[in-house]
């Protein structure tokens, strides 16, 4: 009897969307048949998001609509994030099987699969899967809210043909904020004949917009010396009509480190890059440093960042910064409105600190008040109004 098996997400991320359509391929590749409704599935694998607390919450909740949703005797596998965040939180409601990310060929011995698991790189447009059937279980599992969310923002990313390659696993920083460490590991980077070899089938099939994605971009090829400008400089020596995105955010640190090499090759291919995401977080030296991040010369970087707005104009900077970090003093805060001021940013995405569960961060003192906090993103965002500056808030629900 062919066993049948059902998808499901818990939060836009491209890693995790790569991650479920590397296991759809190989769930068919071993004679399983996907299906649109839960109540027929005999396999349901959940790939979660747990970086940040909502998405933390939006996991558990719909994995208790699976469980409310499935037949009686259905395995369910959580992916992703979660089981390594947050691993207390998910045994309370969950008590199967998981996978973790970077060991995704545990799939088959958890399913007794014949054919064995490839790579754990996947370059592709993940399906958009869209029927009635599975609208109507999306609304068993998550409810009507989050099914209304999930289809405004399928609308929104469905005007973009993109096709992804995730250029290396894993990172190369050890900051103290950050949970996904644990879920990635160190990096490991593909090769740049990989890589191009990928972005040129993407042109064969058509695509127009390339994105180059991880969870440390700028770091590509530490670990097999090379660098994210050498890539570039590759990728660019492709001819065709096409433009090349970049996720998630770039480390600042690592890009100033390809400095003049980088500026060049983007010179060189104006139209290719359009923005380009800086994890900046701090304009305070004690705050980076208390962050893992104390490396980051700030006079450097405003004064790069401001050079690469007078020599190519046309790419858009996007700042990411953090509010209420522990230890974080007035004086900081007024040192990251200075690093700021002056700097042409097309748009600052900003988060409120949270401290989550086995990070370095979590054992910090001076911790601050809800209070604090508040006032301080209260003021953030009339700074950046003022200055007019565009901006998003990323996490404001606790």
């Amino acid at each position: 009897m062919v066993q049948r098996f059902f998808l499901c997400s818990t939060w836009h991320c491209p890693e995790r969307g790569q991650d479920l359509h590397l296991l759809r391929n190989h769930l068919l590749a071993n004679g399983y048949e996907e299906t649109n409704s839960i109540g027929k599935a005999d396999v349901i694998i959940v790939c979660t998001c747990a970086v940040l607390e909502f998405s933390e919450n939006e996991a558990l909740k719909i994995i208790r609509g699976v469980y409310h949703a499935k037949k009686n005797g259905a395995k369910v596998i959580v992916e992703g994030c979660l089981p390594v965040i947050n691993p207390k939180k998910l045994e309370s409601i969950h008590h199967g099987p998981v996978l973790i990310p970077r060991k995704l060929e545990q799939i088959d011995k958890i399913l007794h699969l014949k054919v064995p698991l490839g790579g754990a790189h996947y370059s592709g447009k993940l399906d958009s899967n869209v029927s009635l059937v599975r609208i109507l279980s999306s609304l068993r599992i998550n409810g009507l809210a989050s099914l209304i969310m999930r289809g405004y923002n399928y609308l929104c990313e469905g005007k973009y043909e993109t096709y992804s390659i995730r250029i290396n696993m894993g990172c190369t920083g050890h900051c103290t904020y950050c949970a996904i460490k644990g879920v990635h590991g160190d990096i490991v980077s593909k090769s740049v004949d990989l890589i191009v070899s990928e972005f040129k089938r993407g042109l064969k099939e058509g695509y127009h917009s390339i994105l180059l994605y991880s969870v440390d971009v700028a770091g590509y090829g530490r670990d097999i010396g090379t660098n994210f400008t050498h890539l570039l400089e590759k990728i660019f020596e492709i001819p065709g009509n096409y433009e090349v995105k970049l996720y998630n955010s770039l480390n600042p640190g690592l890009l100033m480190e390809q400095g003049e090499e980088f500026i060049r090759v983007l010179g060189a291919n104006r139209g290719r890059i359009r923005s380009i995401i800086l994890s900046i977080e701090s304009g305070s030296p004690t705050v980076l440093k208390r962050m893992g991040r104390g490396k980051l010369n700030l006079d450097k970087l405003k004064k790069y960042l401001k050079r690469i707005k007078r020599e190519l104009p046309e790419v858009e900077l996007l700042g990411q910064f953090m509010i209420g970090f522990p230890g974080e003093t007035e004086k900081d805060f007024s040192a990251t409105l200075n690093f700021i001021d002056g700097i042409d940013f097309g748009m600052i995405s900003f988060y409120r600190a949270e401290i989550r569960p086995n990070t370095p961060a979590a054992k910090m003192p001076g911790r601050l008040a809800p209070k604090i906090i508040n006032n301080r993103i209260k003021r953030f965002k009339e700074f950046l109004t003022r200055n007019g500056l565009k901006f998003k808030f990323e996490n404001p629900v606790q």
